[in-house]
């Protein structure tokens, strides 16, 4: 896959692409909706299947608020490659872009790429204040320019947003969330030194740098888990140790099962397929090892059911 990163302009392309348009996080199954969409009139027209997206979430830029997002770029591109997009463009979005007005985001972002055909979702907005919108790029189509708007897609009763599955990742309703996404929730961290308690327990963990992403709620999953290519089943857990040295930080620690390397500083991947149980305080250290014994088979279950599916 070909990734262009811009900023303020983009290079003039002569290359009849056809581009989908939007921020993606988490490339959900309304997004989908999109690249499919993509690639269906990229191969009509023997055109070339584009993704435009934007580096930074605009609430991170504008408001300059901390930002948890479901999917870094790195997902992004990966995700999007395997869906079939053969080009990733991504803007670097900053508070200049953010005050481009209509004209500005037009002639200086997206005209000069060669794309024929632009694609997006029905509640997409851009340019200064938000002015910008899907009647507008409906007025802004011409013989050279046409566009094609993607309707809200519907699941389970509701719209499929970013938001509607990040507040069901945060309360624990790990599988509508993936059913949502059309895939298992992943986090993507190095392996970090961590306290050696689940060692001293006869369960080692890996401890991962959960980064900027959504963290799912306090708790115990199944999980699997990728290491250099690999997939292991796991289990995995997040919370703050209220049963041995209770600390601030949120944690996400993994138990891969059969599995013994050394693998701090390497970059896994955590897959979350359950939600078993809530973090609890045990009253001692024995009824903790008894209980993950318990997690163990539960989660062994759990995967293995996934399996059979």
């Amino acid at each position: 896959m070909k990734i262009l990163k811009i900023k303020y302009e983009s290079p003039y392309l002569n290359d009849n692409k056809v581009a989908c348009i939007g921020f993606f996080d988490g490339v959900h199954l309304g997004h989908q909706e999109l690249i499919k969409e993509t690639i269906r009139v990229s191969k009509k027209t023997s055109s070339k299947s584009a993704i435009f997206t934007f580096e930074k979430s605009p609430k991170e830029v504008l408001k300059k608020e901390k930002v948890a997002y479901l999917t870094t770029n790195e997902d992004k591109i990966e995700m999007a490659e395997k869906l079939g997009i053969e080009e990733m463009i991504i803007l670097e979005f900053d508070e200049i872009i953010a005050n481009y007005s209509i004209e500005e985001f037009m002639s200086k972002i997206i005209y000069p790429l060669g794309i024929k055909t632009l694609i997006f979702g029905f509640d997409f907005r851009f340019a200064k204040n938000g002015e910008g919108n899907a009647n507008t790029l409906k007025k802004l189509q011409s013989k050279k320019f046409s566009v094609i708007e993607i309707p809200e897609v519907i699941k389970e009763g509701e719209k499929i947003s970013t938001t509607r599955i990040t507040q069901l990742l945060i309360n624990g309703f790990l599988e509508q969330a993936n059913r949502l996404l059309g895939y298992d929730y992943k986090i993507r961290g190095k392996v970090v030194r961590g306290y050696g308690n689940g060692k001293k327990f006869g369960y080692p963990t890996a401890n991962i740098d959960t980064n900027d992403y959504v963290i799912p709620k306090k708790g115990v999953y199944a999980v699997k888990v990728i290491v250099d290519g690999k997939i292991y089943g796991g289990m995995a857990n997040i919370g703050n140790h209220p049963t041995v040295s209770e600390v601030k930080q949120l944690l996400l620690e993994v138990n891969i099962f059969d599995f013994d390397k050394d693998i701090y500083g390497k970059v896994i991947e955590v897959m979350f397929l359950y939600y078993m149980r809530d973090e609890v305080k045990f009253s001692s250290i024995d009824e903790l090892i008894h209980q993950m014994d318990i997690d163990r088979k539960n989660a062994v279950s759990c995967i293995d059911n996934q399996k059979n599916i």
